[in-house]
C-alpha cells in the first residue's frame, strides 16, 4: 500500500497514493409526492391527524374497513393518494357502553360506532378468557386474558369481575358535533406535519370554513413558504394557484357522489400524481357517468372560472376536462401559466426540493465565500436538470441561477428562472381541399 499525500510537495522518490471517487455526492432531490390531508366527521372518536397508508388494515385506526360507505372519500383519494392524513373533527359525545353483572364494557373511543360492537367472553380450561370483540357481524379482535387488567384492545375497556359472556351488545354511544373551531383545530395539526403534506382539502359546503381553508393556505405558502395545495368544492372565487374548485360530480355504482365527495378524488390527485403528469383528461377509475347535466357553454363557463369539471369522454369514461387551479388575475408575480394544475404543482414542488436541499445540508455548513455559494449555486442546478429530466422544467440554463453575496456577512442573494413544462391540452387543425 503507496503511502499518502494530500498535496504533491513529497521530498523522497516513491509512489504516493490517495482514495478518490467519481460518485456524485449530490445532496439535490426530487423528493416523494402523494400525500394528503383530510378532515373526516366519523362516527369513531380518534384524536389528532392520523396517518393511513394505502392498502394497509385501518378499521383499528378509524372504526372502519376501507369498504365501509362512511369512508368512500377515503377510496376516492386512494385512487391516486399514497399516505392521507384523516382528522375527525366530531368533538363531545359520548362512548358506547353495556353492564352485565358486575363486568362493565366500554368502546375504547366516543361516537356512534360504538354501538355496533359486540363483546363475547368465553372461559378456557387454563383458568383464562378470550376475549373476542365484532363490529356488526365482522370478528375484528380477539385476545386471551387473565384478568381485566390484562385486556390491551384497539376497541374496548373493561372494569369490574370479568365473566362468561354469549354477547354484549354496547349502547348509547353518540358522535357529538362539529364546529368551525374544529377545523382551525384539523388546520392547527396539519401545520405541525405541514412539510410532509402535499395537499389538504374539504369534502364540505360551508363556506366560512371554505374561507378558512383558503386562509390557511395563502398563511403557510406566504410566511411559512411551504407550497402545499388546496381542493375545494364550488370555490371558483378563491383566484389562486394553490386553490382547484371542484364543480360537479359523478356516478360510481349506481350511487351519486357530489362535487364535495369528489373532492377527495381531485385531493389525492394532485398529491399523487407525478411532476410530467398533466389531469386534463385525467380517468375518474370506477366512475360511468356525470352529474350537473352541463351544456357545452356551462362547461366553458365554468373552465374559464378555474373549475375542475368531470365531462364524458368519447369512450365513454369520466375525465377530467382540464387540469386548472382557480387562478384568474394574472400578474408579474403569478403569471398565467399557474392557472394550469401541472406547471403549478412542479414550480411548488422545485421550491419544496430547494427549501429541503437548504435547510438539510448547508444552513450553517458552508462559508459565506465564492467557493461555497458556487457549491449552492451548483446544487440548484443539478436539482432544475433532474426536474428537466423528469419533464417538469424545460430549457434549463446555468445562467438563470444566481447566487451572489447577501446584503449582510451570513447572507446570500439566490435568485433563478424557471419555464415549467406543460401538457398539449388544445389542437387546431386545418384541413385544405385542393
Amino acid at each position: 500500500m503507496p503511502a499518502k499525500w494530500e498535496e504533491q510537495n513529497k521530498v523522497r522518490p516513491g509512489v504516493y497514493g490517495r482514495n478518490t471517487s467519481d460518485f456524485d455526492h449530490s445532496n439535490a432531490r426530487i423528493s416523494d409526492r402523494g400525500v394528503c390531508a383530510l378532515p373526516l366527521p366519523l362516527d369513531w372518536g380518534f384524536q389528532g391527524l392520523i396517518p393511513i397508508k394505502r392498502g394497509e388494515k385501518i378499521i383499528n385506526k378509524i372504526g372502519y374497513t376501507i369498504n365501509d360507505e362512511e369512508v368512500k372519500v377515503v377510496r376516492e383519494a386512494f385512487k391516486n393518494a399514497k399516505v392521507i392524513y384523516l382528522y375527525n373533527p366530531l368533538k363531545g359525545g359520548a362512548e358506547a357502553t353495556k353492564v352485565v353483572g358486575e363486568l362493565t364494557v366500554k368502546a375504547k373511543l366516543k361516537g356512534k360506532r360504538g354501538n355496533d360492537i359486540t363483546v363475547a367472553i368465553e372461559r378456557n380450561l387454563n383458568d383464562t378468557f378470550e376475549v373476542t370483540t365484532f363490529i356488526g357481524t365482522t370478528e375484528v379482535e380477539r385476545l386471551t386474558i387473565k384478568e381485566v387488567n390484562d385486556l390491551e384492545s384497539d376497541f374496548i375497556n373493561i372494569e369490574g369481575q370479568i365473566e362468561e359472556a354469549a354477547g354484549i351488545k354496547l349502547e348509547g354511544g353518540n358522535s357529538g358535533t362539529a364546529t368551525n373551531e374544529d377545523y382551525i383545530k384539523f388546520l392547527q395539526e396539519v401545520e405541525k406535519e405541514v412539510l410532509s403534506i402535499n395537499a389538504i382539502g374539504y369534502i364540505g359546503q360551508v363556506e366560512e370554513i371554505k374561507e378558512l381553508f383558503l386562509s390557511f393556505t395563502n398563511r403557510i405558502r406566504d410566511q411559512i413558504g411551504h407550497k402545499i395545495q388546496c381542493v375545494l368544492p364550488n370555490y371558483s372565487e378563491a383566484d389562486n394557484e394553490a386553490i382547484y374548485s371542484v364543480k360537479n360530480g359523478v356516478i360510481i355504482n349506481n350511487e351519486e357522489l357530489k362535487a364535495e365527495d369528489c373532492v377527495a378524488f381531485v385531493l389525492g390527485a394532485v398529491a399523487g400524481v407525478n411532476l410530467r403528469q398533466s389531469l386534463t383528461f385525467f380517468k375518474y377509475p370506477g366512475a360511468t357517468q356525470v352529474t350537473g347535466d352541463l351544456s357545452n357553454e356551462d362547461i366553458e363557463e365554468a373552465l374559464l372560472k378555474g373549475e375542475i369539471v368531470f365531462t364524458m369522454a368519447r369512450d365513454k369514461s369520466v375525465i377530467i376536462e382540464q387540469d386548472l387551479t382557480t387562478l384568474k388575475t394574472f400578474s408579474v408575480e403569478k403569471p398565467r401559466v399557474l392557472r394550469k394544475g401541472r406547471p403549478s404543482r412542479a414550480l411548488d414542488a422545485f421550491d419544496k426540493d430547494v427549501d429541503d436541499l437548504y435547510y438539510n445540508h448547508y444552513i450553517g455548513k458552508l462559508d459565506s465565500n465564492d467557493d461555497d455559494r458556487s457549491i449552492l449555486k451548483n446544487e440548484i442546478f443539478k436539482l432544475s436538470k433532474m426536474y428537466e429530466e423528469q419533464r417538469a422544467l424545460i430549457n434549463v440554463r446555468i445562467e438563470d441561477f444566481e447566487v451572489e453575496e447577501g446584503t449582510e456577512a451570513d447572507s446570500v442573494y439566490l435568485a433563478y428562472k424557471l419555464q415549467p413544462l406543460d401538457s398539449i391540452d388544445k389542437i387546431y387543425k386545418e384541413r385544405v381541399i385542393k
